[in-house]
């Protein structure tokens, strides 16, 4: 028989016991669900070990075996990986550099085979970064260096093609390819500024050069069609306005010229300055 003075401590360990087991029925519960969110899927561990031939989760609720199984969400969205400064040659061997964004996305069956690869970040390094430079160092020196910049379009394609081949092997699916930007080493660059400039002198001088002689073969013409056009009648028109225009500066005096210590008279009159 109970004495009535142990019956306040039945009461506290009969409710610490419900505690116990409400917390271990949480634990459980929490344990024992997944929930998976939209463009995600769930790659199940069984005791920590992935079985590939296990179809992932899809978005929602999911119950799991409680302490047995866990869950790891992969997202399957659109996501991107960037290329810095991947270097290559021309065809003449000048040194090229381009930049440049892969557009990707998982294909959801084969997620397990992702996280057992060490994950989505693990798999793009080792296929997106070898891969984009071996195909890029494959195209580049198709072209010489005065046209790689006029060529980024089939350089984007070819690689694209070859980035598709190679990463859908590895439950990679590439959407698309862009080339950010194309640059040569700055010595190059430099030559080319310098060329440019020269050729635009160049053009300059030769236009300038071709005006002037357009202006003097148009005054060439000029004359030899006026000279065409003068009749006898205005040229002596014209020498006798030259005539006049000599008298009507004529200050009075006579021109005179020593000859052997004497004047001798010059016909004309002596036009003052």
């Amino acid at each position: 028989m109970y004495s009535d003075d142990s019956l306040p401590w039945g009461k506290i360990g009969i409710a610490a016991a419900s505690v116990v087991v409400g917390v271990i029925a949480l634990i459980m519960l929490f344990t024992s669900s997944a929930r998976i969110g939209a463009g995600h899927v769930g790659v199940v561990a069984n005791w920590g070990a992935i079985d590939k031939s296990q179809q992932p989760l899809s978005q929602g609720w999911h119950w799991l075996a409680p302490m047995a199984q866990s869950v790891e969400d992969v997202s399957t969205q659109p996501q991107n990986h960037t290329f810095r400064e991947v270097a290559a040659a021309s065809k003449e061997l000048q040194n090229v550099y381009v930049d440049g964004g892969v557009n990707y996305h998982i294909d959801a069956d084969q997620a397990p085979e992702i996280v057992t690869e060490g994950g989505l970040d693990a798999v793009v390094a080792k296929v997106f970064d070898p891969a984009f430079q071996d195909y890029i160092k494959e195209v580049v020196p198709q072209y010489g260096a005065q046209d790689v910049l006029a060529s980024r379009a089939a350089i984007r394609d070819a690689t694209l093609e070859e980035l598709r081949r190679k990463a859908t092997a590895y439950g990679i699916h590439v959407d698309d390819l862009f080339i950010t930007g194309i640059h040569f080493d700055k010595t190059y660059t430099d030559a080319i500024e310098a060329a440019a400039v020269a050729k635009q002198d160049k053009v300059k001088a030769d236009n300038e050069a071709a005006a002037k002689v357009a202006a003097a073969q148009g005054d060439a013409e000029a004359n030899r069609l006026r000279q065409q056009t003068l009749t006898p009648e205005q040229l002596q028109y014209m020498a006798l306005q030259n005539e006049a225009a000599a008298i009507a500066k004529w200050d009075g005096k006579m021109p005179t010229t020593e000859l052997g210590g004497s004047q001798a008279l010059v016909i004309g009159p002596s036009v003052s300055k």
